[in-house]
C-alpha cells in the first residue's frame, strides 16, 4: 500500500507541476511551437535514440561477460528497450536498475552478478556524462581560448588512457566477508568491482569508447529535438545542458520526468538565452521521443512474454502427454 501511495503521489506531482508550469508559460504558444515542429529533425532524433542504445550494448556486453553473464548484442539491445519501457511506465529513477537486474536474472545471472553489472554500467555512464558535461561547460564559458580548449581535451584523453592502462588490483579474495548479510553483500560487490578492474585493456577501451560515443549521440539527439522546435542551440551547450538535465531527472519525485524536465529546461534554457515557450516545447519533444522508444520496448516485452507463455504451455502439454502415456 505504501508503494502504491508513492506512485499516486508522483502522478499528482507531475499533474501539479504541469498546472504550475502553464500558469507561467503560455499554453497556446507552446502548442503552436509543437505544431510547427520540424518532422525531419524530430525523426532524426528519434532514430538516433535507437542507434545510441545499440552502441551502449557494446559496453554492456563486456561488463556482463566480466561478471559471468553471457549475452549476445541482440539480447542486450532487447533488454535495453524493455528496461526503458519499464522506466517510463513505472515512476522513479531506480526502476530501470531494478528492471535490468530482473532481466539479467531471467537470463541465468546470479543476484550479485546482476547487481554488479547494473551498478558498474550505471557508474560508467554517469561518470562519462559528468566528465563531458563539466568539460563542455568550461569550454563554453571560456570559448575563444584555444590553449584552454586544447588543455581540456588533453586532460580528458589522459584520463581515458589512464583508465585503460592502469594495472588491475589484486588481493581482494583474502579480505574477510563478515558475518552479517550486509557485510557479505558489500564484500561480494567489492570483489566484483575489483573483478571489473581486471578486464583486459582492449575491453576497457571498448567500454570507455562505447560510453563516449553513446554520450555524444545522446547529445546529438537532444540537439535534434531542440532544432526541431526552433531552439537556437549548439552542440557544446547541449552537451552540458544534457548532463545537468540528467542529474535533475534522477530525482524520484515524478513520472517519466514530467515537470522536472520542463522546469529544468526552462532554467537551463534561460542561461543560454532561450525563452520559456521554446524550452517547454523542447522538453515535450524530448518526452515524445522517449515515449516512442518506450512503446517499442513495450512491444518487445509483449513479444517476449508471449513466447515465454507459449513455451510454458507447450511444456505443460508435453508433461500431460507423458503422464497419460505412463498411465
Amino acid at each position: 500500500m505504501q508503494a502504491r501511495t508513492l506512485v499516486y503521489v508522483k502522478f499528482l506531482f507531475a499533474a501539479f507541476s504541469l498546472v504550475v508550469l502553464f500558469h507561467f508559460v503560455p499554453l497556446g504558444e507552446t502548442v503552436a511551437a509543437l505544431r510547427d515542429l520540424d518532422p525531419v529533425w524530430f525523426a532524426i532524433a528519434v532514430i538516433t535514440q535507437f542507434v545510441m542504445r545499440a552502441v551502449g550494448t557494446l559496453r554492456m556486453q563486456v561488463v556482463a561477460a566480466n561478471q559471468g553473464i553471457t549475452l549476445s548484442l541482440p539480447q542486450l539491445y532487447r533488454l535495453l528497450l524493455t528496461v526503458h519501457f519499464y522506466s517510463v511506465l513505472l515512476p522513479g529513477p531506480l526502476v530501470g536498475g531494478g528492471a535490468s537486474w530482473i532481466k539479467y536474472k531471467q537470463h541465468g545471472a546470479s543476484s550479485h552478478a546482476a547487481a554488479a553489472t547494473v551498478l558498474i554500467n550505471r557508474a560508467v555512464g554517469i561518470g562519462m556524462k559528468i566528465t563531458l558535461g563539466v568539460c563542455a561547460w568550461l569550454l563554453d564559458q571560456i570559448s575563444g581560448t584555444p590553449i584552454f580548449s586544447f588543455a581540456c581535451v588533453l586532460a580528458v584523453l589522459f584520463m581515458f588512457a589512464l583508465a585503460v592502462l592502469t594495472p588491475p588490483p589484486h588481493g581482494v579474495e583474502q579480505r574477510p566477508a563478515g558475518d552479517s548479510r550486509l557485510g557479505r553483500f558489500v564484500h561480494e560487490m567489492f570483489r566484483r568491482v575489483i573483478l571489473f578492474g581486471r578486464i583486459p585493456r582492449f575491453g576497457k577501451f571498448v567500454i570507455l569508447t562505447s560510453a563516449l560515443v553513446q554520450e555524444l549521440l545522446g547529445t546529438f539527439l537532444i540537439l535534434g529535438f531542440g532544432i526541431a522546435v526552433g531552439a537556437d542551440v549548439d552542440f557544446l551547450k547541449v552537451l552540458w545542458i544534457r548532463a545537468a538535465l540528467s542529474m535533475f531527472l534522477l530525482l524520484p519525485v515524478t513520472v517519466a520526468g514530467i515537470g522536472v524536465r520542463e522546469a529544468s529546461l526552462v532554467g537551463l534554457g534561460a542561461l543560454i538565452g532561450l525563452d520559456s515557450v521554446t524550452s517547454v516545447a523542447w522538453s515535450f519533444a524530448i518526452l515524445a521521443g522517449t515515449l516512442i522508444v518506450a512503446a517499442v520496448g513495450g512491444l518487445v516485452e509483449a513479444a517476449a512474454t508471449t513466447d515465454r507463455m507459449a513455451r510454458h504451455l507447450e511444456d505443460r502439454r508435453s508433461q500431460d502427454a507423458t503422464k497419460r502415456g505412463e498411465a
